[in-house]
């Protein structure tokens, strides 16, 4: 599917609500739109998927959980699709995938690249989690230092990391909106994927100060959030401890929030005030104190923590606890 380059279309494909009869079909429909036309076939009673993907000029990216199943190109003429490379990532499962008389075994945390436009393409999978991008030859083949070696080759498993890194920020934060960013993440990622199958002189530098510094940035940002998400509780938790914890400047770290439109500090009491907001809803924690639930998240200070939560939440805290009562109440009813 040839996308314009201001477009952006994020989709969601699921077997959810449909009849079982119907729910090859929906993933069969999946891969016309990602990555070509393919064969299905259930490999247990039953199968079923989740699907988020979206595409972008030159490169389609899908994140799916499915059952079992294989995957085989139709017979007659191959595929004729734009894209006509895909890297598959296995998160979770195992892959068995066969091309040309070659064969290759995917497990966890693996990836491969392989043509979609030939005729003898099989795939048999288990029960997985994965992550496909689709791509076109042309666009890849110029970087990369030895094109058929790469096909249906363990990848360099430390790119692949900072390449699935790097995509989960795509789909969790608001980056896309930006036809600019839009652009330089399709760049970002084709240097990601050239380095991890193995890219020339000239395109490895260039990947160096585009697509891996920006890789390893995101590496870091999610990182940040990973610490502060364990450690919102810790009242000696600062931008310094951060930085300190993942062996970073605190100035380099703070560049990186301040690019998402962000401070560290922000975020650390972002976090600790949504945790708050939980506790205050919570049934069970109807009997702590409000002050108990500010120490517990990790204020050190009542009042600082009702002007930081108003802030936030648009109401004091105890204004929340009520509303959330009196929800309950209604919903109960």
């Amino acid at each position: 599917m040839t996308v314009a380059a201001d477009t952006f279309a994020p989709v969601r494909f699921s077997t959810e609500g449909l009849p079982l009869r119907e729910h090859l079909t929906a993933y069969r429909e999946m891969l016309g739109r990602s990555v070509g036309n393919f064969e299905v076939k259930a490999t247990g009673d039953e199968f079923d998927f989740i699907a988020n993907s979206f595409a972008l000029p030159g490169l389609g990216i899908a994140r799916i959980v499915s059952s079992g199943l294989r995957v085989e190109r139709p017979r007659g003429e191959p595929g004729r699709e734009t894209r006509d490379l895909v890297l598959a990532v296995m998160h979770d499962g195992t892959a068995l995938t066969a091309q040309r008389g070659r064969e290759v075994t995917v497990k966890d945390g693996d990836g491969f690249l392989f043509p979609t436009d030939v005729v003898s393409h099989v795939s048999q999978r288990t029960a997985a989690r994965m992550t496909l991008y689709s791509l076109a030859r042309r666009d890849l083949a110029p970087a990369v230092s030895n094109f058929d070696r790469a096909l249906l080759t363990p990848l360099n498993p430390e790119t692949i990391r900072l390449l699935t890194g790097y995509t989960a920020l795509l789909f969790r934060e608001d980056a896309l909106a930006s036809a600019e960013f839009r652009r330089l993440a399709v760049s970002h990622i084709h240097d990601l994927i050239a380095l991890a199958v193995g890219a020339t002189r000239d395109a490895a530098e260039t990947a160096k100060t585009r697509g891996l510094r920006a890789a390893r940035r995101a590496d870091l940002y999610a990182r940040a959030k990973r610490l502060i998400a364990l450690r919102f509780d810790d009242p000696d938790l600062t931008s310094g401890e951060v930085a300190h914890q993942l062996r970073v400047s605190a100035r380099h770290l703070q560049q990186i929030f301040a690019e998402r439109g962000e401070t560290l500090m922000t975020r650390i009491w972002d976090e600790r005030v949504s945790r708050a907001a939980r506790l205050l809803s919570a049934p069970e924690a109807a009997d702590r104190s409000i002050t108990d639930i500010a120490f517990a998240c990790g204020f050190n200070d009542s009042s600082h923590f009702g002007r930081a939560f108003a802030a936030r939440m648009g109401m004091a805290p105890s204004q929340w606890r009520k509303r959330a009562r009196e929800q309950s109440t209604n919903a109960v009813e």
